[in-house]
């Protein structure tokens, strides 16, 4: 099997570039919390911990769960999961 120098080089090229890649991510310097880098993404005031310990940026209309402990977080940030459509789903208000 004949390997083209066009394909060897191709080939160098991408191994060199996998080598450097691990050397220049960012190193942290200690743990970092979920919390903080999620609220970033999300507008101000939009952002909340559920109780499946996800983060989720709320917003009026997005679906939502109807359950009381889902409820009690809707309603700390001021919305509210009791408006349901034609097919059953449920979205904040």
């Amino acid at each position: 099997m004949i390997v083209s120098k066009r394909r060897l080089a191709a080939l160098a090229a991408a191994a060199s570039f996998a080598a450097a890649v691990p050397a220049a991510a960012p190193v942290a310097t200690g743990p970092v919390a979920p919390a903080t880098a999620a609220a970033h993404a999300c507008g101000r005031g939009t952002h909340a911990v559920m109780p499946d310990r996800s983060h989720k940026c709320l917003a009026r209309g997005q679906f939502c769960r109807h359950t009381a402990s889902w409820q009690r977080v809707y309603r700390s940030k001021g919305f509210s999961c009791d408006n349901q459509d034609r097919r059953g789903s449920w979205h904040l208000t």
